[in-house]
């Protein structure tokens, strides 16, 4: 009946960079975006195949050659 609603985080290309960090214990991934100021991570969505990383991809109109990898 209803839908989730998902918040979209208000990307700002100047700000943040779009990044994957993998674990290097249990090789988890998760993408979200790096602030450029701090360095610091916001991880949105733990990634499980592909297609979150495209879903991710659509969502904030980036290409996957854009992402950069943290372990």
């Amino acid at each position: 009946m209803f839908k989730k609603k998902e918040n979209i985080f208000p990307y700002d290309p100047e700000k943040h960079t779009p990044t994957i960090l993998a674990s290097i214990c249990n090789g988890e991934k998760q993408i979200g975006f790096t602030e450029k100021d701090t360095g610091k991570f916001l991880g949105l969505a733990l990634v499980r195949n592909e297609n979150d990383i495209k879903k991710f991809c659509d969502t904030y109109n980036i290409k996957e050659e854009e992402i950069s990898k943290k372990w």
